[in-house]
């Protein structure tokens, strides 16, 4: 057992000595090789080192020309095989496209040291990154060729031709539409800046170029204006402003809105690009509004407190729209774009709008009958007799429909002859107007025929402050009726009464009966008309007693307005 162990110890020293040796020559071959590999990858990078001392990198590219390890001569070669089969495409918009051959224009390259230059600023021993990366150079070849036939070439593109070419439009301000003004893009049209042309062509030709794109190369006449313009954009935020303006009118239960609708029509836009309203045209919207709704001057269906149904046609009552005023008060809504209910300037203002503007608040005067009413609210607050214009010296009461024009306490009338004091004055008519009168002791009947006032309403004191009470200014008087002259019979009646009036002047006889003549009976005196024509002949009455209360300095029978 001994020998053994032994025996297999001795063998296996011997299988490790064996073991060792054969590693050591395997370490050897492997260096052995590494060296050998080294010196072939140290060859060939040497190799190409040198290679590309005279020739160019892997991926290098002179515009379309490939010049990858291409010694000089061999580019120079290719550049001129290329020159040969050159041709330049021109394309234009809509699809149109123009070509020029080497041979047309006399294309020949023409080299100096410029390509060995650019190969001597090349390192040869980079070559492994330029396998990793494109390596583009410039070769300044000069191009020689006959501008003159390249001149004649390019003015015969069938760009130019009529009905080709079409010009640019600028962008604007379009029509009306949805509320606002779009503007219109501008239209790029195919017109070509030809000089420009020629010297693009010339140019693509002389780095031989394959393609030209016009549009690219920017040879279009392009629009001054687009839609991107600054000014352009200014317009249409000016003229939109403009348009946002909403002023609604309201006429009782009637509305006009004046929108963007209405609003478009009157904007101009000029030259200069200034938006402004035309005036004439709101003026002429305004004087339609004032056409439609104004009253002044309209003839009113009235019906009286006795039920008698009359056509008025007299006055200054109604609306009356100030169209200067409102003219210009709606360009200004309009300029600054507001949103606003308004009522119209106005001259003059009714109770209320409609058919019925008078309302159920005014008051009546009833000439005929020396009766005057007060309405409130539809009701009758009170009804009174007075004394109108006197009739005999032609200061009749104007008929008619009007508006107070004021109330005042205390005022002094003032006349030719005559300053009088009053508590309650309430002029509806110029100078003329209703008023207390404390100097007269009777109102009504027919003391206005021959005992009236100046023209004015005269009223108890009583009546006339009850009455001041109620109204103010702008409250409707309606005044009707009154002495409407003699008839055909009563005319002649009054052409006798001359007649016997100047034979009375020339009664030298002294006959009973009349002035001078004894016995003849005398026919009612008629009163005269403002114009001295007899009136109607109306009962002999006696004259008003003069009451004691009459201002010092009026004259019986006249009465102050």
């Amino acid at each position: 057992m001994k020998y053994g162990k032994e025996r297999w110890r001795s063998q296996g020293v011997k299988k490790t000595v064996k073991i060792k040796e054969g590693g050591r020559r395997r370490k050897k071959w492997n260096r052995s090789k590494l060296l050998v590999t080294l010196s072939i990858l140290f060859v060939v990078y040497l190799g190409f080192a040198i290679f590309f001392q005279t020739h160019f990198f892997f991926g290098t590219m002179a515009e379309s020309i490939n010049c990858s390890m291409k010694s000089v001569d061999q580019v120079q070669e290719l550049l001129s095989r290329e020159s040969r089969t050159y041709e330049l495409t021109i394309e234009g918009r809509e699809g149109q496209k123009e070509h020029i051959t080497a041979e047309e224009v006399d294309l020949t390259p023409v080299f100096d040291s410029s390509i060995g230059e650019q190969l001597k600023s090349q390192n040869g021993f980079l070559w492994p990154i330029a396998i990793f990366k494109k390596n583009i150079v410039d070769l300044p070849v000069d191009i020689q060729f006959s501008e003159q036939k390249l001149k004649k070439l390019t003015e015969q593109f069938g760009f130019y031709k009529d009905g080709v070419e079409k010009e640019p439009k600028n962008a604007y301000i379009g029509e009306y539409e949805n509320g606002e003004f779009p503007v219109i893009q501008e239209e790029e049209g195919t017109l070509l800046n030809r000089e420009k042309v020629y010297e693009k062509v010339k140019e693509s030709i002389s780095n031989l170029s394959r393609i030209l794109v016009l549009e690219e190369a920017e040879c279009y006449v392009k629009p001054e204006i687009t839609k991107d313009s600054e000014e352009i954009k200014r317009e249409q935020q000016e003229l939109n402003k403009y348009l946002g303006a909403v002023i609604t009118y309201e006429f009782g239960d009637e509305k006009v809105v004046v929108d963007s609708d209405e609003i478009h029509q009157w904007l101009v836009l000029s030259e200069e690009g200034e938006v402004n309203l035309d005036e004439e045209k709101v003026r002429e919207y305004v004087n339609g509004l004032a056409r439609t709704y104004d009253t002044f001057g309209s003839k009113r269906e009235f019906r009286t407190s006795k039920g008698e149904s009359l056509t008025m046609t007299e006055g200054d009552y109604g609306w009356w729209m100030n169209r200067p005023e409102e003219t210009k008060e709606l360009i200004e809504a309009i300029k600054t774009g507001e949103t606003i209910t308004k009522e119209p300037v106005y001259h003059a203002k009714a109770a209320q709008y409609g058919e019925n503007d008078i309302g159920d608040t005014y008051v009546e005067i009833d000439l005929t009958n020396q009766h005057l009413y007060l309405y409130v609210h539809g009701a009758l607050k009170l009804e009174s007799d007075f004394v109108s214009g006197d009739i005999r010296k032609g200061y009749n009461t104007p008929t008619g429909v009007y508006g107070l024009t004021y109330k005042e306490r205390d005022a002094t009338l003032n006349g030719e002859n005559y300053s009088s004091p009053v508590s309650y004055w309430m002029p509806f008519n110029g100078n003329v107007g209703m008023h207390d009168a404390k100097w007269r002791s009777s109102f009504g009947g027919e003391i206005y025929v021959r005992n009236g006032s100046h023209g004015c309403v005269n009223l108890p004191y009583e009546k006339a402050k009850e009455i001041y009470e109620h109204v103010e200014k702008g409250t409707p008087v309606i005044v009707y009726g009154g002495y409407s002259g003699p008839s055909k019979e009563e005319q002649d009646l009054i052409d006798q009464q001359k007649a016997l009036e100047e034979l009375m002047n020339q009664n030298p006889l002294g006959i009973p009966g009349i002035p001078g003549i004894p016995g003849l009976p005398l026919i009612p005196q008629a009163p005269l008309t403002p114009e001295g024509t007899p009136n109607t002949p109306v009962p002999t009455i006696p004259p008003t007693p003069v009451p004691e209360s009459v201002p010092d300095g009026v004259q019986t029978p006249e009465a102050p307005q």
